[in-house]
């Protein structure tokens, strides 16, 4: 590492983020901009697209930039947008809230092991729903007989 993180610029929006991408890239790395297309991976103009805004910033392109510029993102909270916005925030009733699991491999592959005996592949058993309707929401299950 060479030092601490030096911040150079602020950004709350798209449009401030580019222009901190574009002063890292012409003023501290005096860097082209062929070079930087060539860098990014990318067609040749791509890089005055993305500075004059014709091209907007996509995630890729966010991810390549921050890596080949050498920079991170730090998120703060920004105290002026607060006390522009809070009054519109509605809370969530936290009686109403799911505990924050996400469904993982092994938890599919313990529901999968309930179903797959009784629905083995190349069996004459057929999918259907439940109640056999073919509506949203029903969901699949193993008929025991012949379809």
């Amino acid at each position: 590492m060479i030092g601490p993180p030096r911040v150079i610029a602020e950004a709350t929006c798209c449009a401030e983020l580019v222009a901190a991408f574009h002063t890292r890239a012409k003023e501290d790395l005096a860097l082209s901009n062929a070079a930087l297309d060539h860098l990014l991976n990318q067609s040749s103009g791509h890089a005055d697209k993305v500075w004059s805004g014709t091209r907007s910033l996509s995630a890729d392109m966010l991810d390549k930039m921050l890596s080949r510029l050498g920079l991170k993102l730090l998120v703060a909270i920004d105290p002026d947008g607060v006390a522009r916005i809070s009054h519109r925030w509605e809370r969530r009733n936290e009686q109403a809230v799911r505990a924050a699991a996400r469904v993982g491999k092994e938890l599919i592959a313990r529901a999968a092991d309930g179903v797959a005996p009784a629905c083995q592949q190349g069996s004459d058993r057929a999918l259907e729903p439940d109640d056999g309707r073919k509506t949203p929401g029903n969901h699949a299950v193993c008929m025991d007989g012949p379809t």
